[in-house]
């Protein structure tokens, strides 16, 4: 075969759009500074190729990815680093949506026809973050100086996916399949499917920790 030349059976694109924008609010209040610091970035990204590089139509991967995010910041500071006594403190708060769509063409050893399986998930997450924290340093001497802090933070994340595997007769007739939203997820949060035929399944994930 012709191996320094690739092929590609389903058009190939990629597609990405970002989004973000910062306002960063300080007010000088004399001994200490108040703070707003607003954040937003929302990413998407679509795209289709064919990976296994064939002139036939073998294996397709379709990704779709749509994450949106949000963050604020609420922050006191003093004025000054040549004072006897400085501190910081804050809050923190995040919030991200992702929801995906993923997809590609099941590939059927030793068939040389275009592929007669279709593997496909959808799902969505939330991530929150609440976040506090909090740091003070006092001057002893010119040579000697305290500093202490502390910080609090709580993360939750929750979502849902399902997964349909489609092989064996009349999985060819998937020829128009257009996924539409996608991201990354960690494989074993995911449902397995391995029955030949037909088979879809729901899989609801969470988890929440908070530290000090």
């Amino acid at each position: 075969g012709k191996f320094e030349e690739s092929y590609s059976n389903f058009e190939s694109f990629a597609h990405s759009k970002v989004f973000g924008n910062t306002l960063n609010i300080a007010l000088d209040v004399g001994p200490i500074t108040l703070s707003s610091i607003s954040a937003v970035i929302d990413h998407s990204i679509s795209r289709q190729e064919d990976v296994d590089s064939g002139a036939i139509g073998r294996v397709e991967v379709h990704n779709d990815v749509e994450t949106n995010q949000k963050s604020q910041e609420f922050r006191v500071a003093t004025n000054g680093k040549n004072k006897p006594f400085n501190f910081v403190g804050g809050l923190f708060l995040f919030d991200e949506e992702n929801s995906g769509h993923v997809a590609r063409s099941i590939l059927t050893v030793g068939n040389g026809t275009p592929p007669v399986g279709l593997n496909s998930l959808i799902f969505s997450q939330k991530t929150k973050i609440t976040s506090a924290y909090g740091q003070f340093d006092v001057k002893l001497s010119d040579q000697f100086s305290l500093v202490a802090g502390v910080r609090y933070s709580d993360e939750s994340k929750r979502g849902s996916a399902r997964s349909y595997r489609r092989t064996g007769a009349g999985a060819g007739a998937w020829t128009s399949f257009a996924p539409t939203n996608g991201t990354h997820l960690e494989a074993a949060s995911l449902v397995a499917l391995s029955n030949p035929a037909q088979n879809s399944g729901d899989v609801p994930f969470g988890k929440s920790w908070s530290n000090w």
